[in-house]
C-alpha cells in the first residue's frame, strides 16, 4: 500500500511540475513566437481558399495581434480586417 501511494505521489508531483514548466515556458516571448509560427501555417492549410496575414504577434498570454488579414476563396473575399486584437 505504501508503494502504491509513493508511486501516486511521484506521478502527481511530476504532472504538476510539467504543468508549471509549460506555464513558465509560455511566459517567454521566443516560445510564444515559435508556437505562433507553427500554428499560422496549419490554420492556412485548414481553411479553404487563401489566407493572408501580413503581421502576427503574441505579446502576452491571452492576447493575439493580427494585422492585414484577408481570406479569399476564388474571386470572393470571405473576410478582411486591418487589425484584430
Amino acid at each position: 500500500m505504501k508503494t502504491a501511494l509513493k508511486i501516486l505521489a511521484w506521478t502527481v508531483g511530476g504532472l504538476v511540475a510539467l504543468l508549471l514548466l509549460i506555464v513558465l515556458l509560455l511566459q517567454l516571448p521566443g516560445v510564444r513566437g515559435a508556437i505562433l509560427s507553427a500554428a499560422l501555417p496549419r490554420a492556412e492549410r485548414a481553411l479553404p481558399g487563401r489566407l493572408t496575414i501580413e503581421e502576427a504577434s503574441w505579446p502576452a498570454l491571452g492576447r493575439f495581434e493580427l494585422a492585414g488579414i484577408e481570406w479569399v476563396a476564388g474571386s470572393d473575399t470571405l473576410a478582411a480586417a486591418d487589425r484584430i486584437l
